[in-house]
């Protein structure tokens, strides 16, 4: 049953910060950002979920990562955009 636990979470921890990115780029900012970027951000999120998880949170790791994805991913388009 550990292994199966342990299995969830990895879903979890990749598959989160990665709709994050998707969905806020997508919906929100309407603008990609570059790859190397995006793919900062994922591993950032990848590692913040297994840090979040340490802490007993009432909403649980998976919404208040998204949230905190998200917001990431605007202030990195407004820095792109600022920069562009």
């Amino acid at each position: 049953m550990t292994r199966y636990e342990n299995f969830l979470y990895f879903i979890g921890s990749v598959f989160t910060p990665l709709y994050a990115i998707v969905f806020t780029t997508y919906f929100v900012t309407k603008k990609s950002l570059p790859k190397v970027v995006n793919l900062i951000l994922w591993l950032l999120g990848v590692w913040g979920y297994y840090q979040l998880q340490k802490v007993d949170l009432e909403l649980g790791t998976t919404f208040l990562l998204l949230v905190v994805m998200a917001v990431l991913v605007v202030i990195c388009s407004r820095i792109q955009q600022y920069w562009a």
